[in-house]
């Protein structure tokens, strides 16, 4: 089978969503659509200079950040 959670990238185009990589497809497979406006996230990363901690001042995809957590995980063990 597929992925439960996944992060692909779409355009727009002509009244569609369509994605920039193959998904899944199953018949009455239901999926989440979450819109980011990328113009609007750009303009505010400066505000990321205010977070703390090791990844202050970053900001990456949420399957970045799994990827990267997952790396920290095996190296403490």
């Amino acid at each position: 089978m597929g992925y439960a959670l996944k992060t692909v990238e779409a355009v727009y185009e002509k009244g569609y969503l369509r994605p920039l990589e193959p998904i899944e497809q199953r018949p009455g497979l239901v999926y989440i659509v979450t819109i980011v406006d990328l113009a609007a996230v750009v303009h505010r990363a400066p505000s990321t200079h205010n977070l703390r901690g090791k990844y202050h001042g970053y900001l990456s995809s949420s399957n970045d950040f799994a990827r990267r957590k997952k790396e920290e995980k095996a190296l403490e063990q």
